[in-house]
């Protein structure tokens, strides 16, 4: 037998079958022209921003995805246990209010919902903050393992200095390789301390239904730019989860493209292409959208 030939063959052998694997893993999606969309829409979606003065600072994204629900449930409830962490121990419940819960201290009140929202403001007056963004993120970290505590999936999201010099410093969820835009808590640090805190985080239960085409990243950038004023700036776009905080005791989360600018984050649902919400980047917005 001519065992140089036969290795000869089957190293060859060998080699066109990795080309085969590679083809199917990376080459063949690329060329699928069902799972993306043309340039030339791409360049239609891009000039009629510019009609609107609105700017892409970022790449659009060609591609469609396969996505699925997200099965997720309330982290609460919360309660006067979480009030006394953050106000001390004379924090005292306020009666008469029906759809939240409120409670009062020296050092501030805290408002706690039904759905599992939870919203923190301490009486400091906001000085002029000269912290570098390092600071605000120790600050922020500190202030929640110190009070409420942190969650051991949340991980540090975007960071947002405002025109007085406090940040805004978001913690988002960390799931498995994926960050759904559905827990977020929010931080306001200023030189002198925290000045607001807003809470809403989820348990994820996993993935639900049947796996489904989303519209593509265009048509998300066309329903965002019916509600940006001229002159905003597109600084993001891409694939996530959402829902509206929910009383539910467990409910679906939607896919939806995330298109953040350079004032707020907007949730349009990958599926139905309708805008789901919207959070502003600051205390007050008139973009915010309930």
């Amino acid at each position: 037998m001519d065992w140089e030939r036969t290795k000869t063959i089957l190293l060859v052998a060998f080699f066109l079958l990795n080309c085969g694997f590679a083809y199917v893993l990376w080459i063949h999606p690329l060329v699928d022209s069902e799972m993306y969309i043309s340039m030339q829409q791409i360049e239609q979606v891009t000039a009629e921003l510019q009609t609107k003065n609105i700017h892409m600072a970022v790449e659009i994204p060609r591609r469609l995805y396969k996505k699925r629900f997200l099965s997720v449930r309330n982290g609460g409830p919360y309660g006067r246990k979480e009030a006394m962490a953050l106000l001390g121990e004379r924090a005292a419940q306020l009666p008469g209010f029906t759809e939240y819960q409120k409670f009062i201290a020296d050092t501030g009140e805290v408002e706690i919902f039904k759905d599992g929202r939870l919203h923190y403001t301490s009486r400091l007056n906001a000085a002029r903050s000269e912290l570098t963004q390092a600071q605000a993120w120790a600050r922020a970290e500190a202030f929640l393992v110190q009070t409420i505590g942190l969650p051991p999936d949340a991980v540090r999201g975007r960071a947002v200095q405002l025109d007085n010099g406090v940040w805004l410093m978001e913690f988002c969820q960390q799931w498995h390789k994926y960050r759904p835009d559905i827990s977020r808590i929010t931080v306001h640090v200023a030189e002198n301390g925290v000045l607001e805190m807003d809470w809403y985080w989820v348990e994820i239960l996993g993935f639900e239904g049947e796996k489904m085409v989303t519209v593509p990243a265009t048509g998300a950038l066309l329903v965002v730019s019916d509600i940006l004023p001229p002159d905003s700036g597109i600084t993001g776009i891409y694939m996530s989860w959402y829902s509206h905080p929910a009383t539910a005791e467990r409910w679906r989360a939607h896919p939806v493209w995330v298109v953040e600018s350079n004032t707020a984050r907007f949730y349009v649902n990958a599926f139905t292409g309708e805008l789901e919400g919207s959070s502003a980047l600051g205390r007050k917005s008139p973009l915010h959208v309930e």
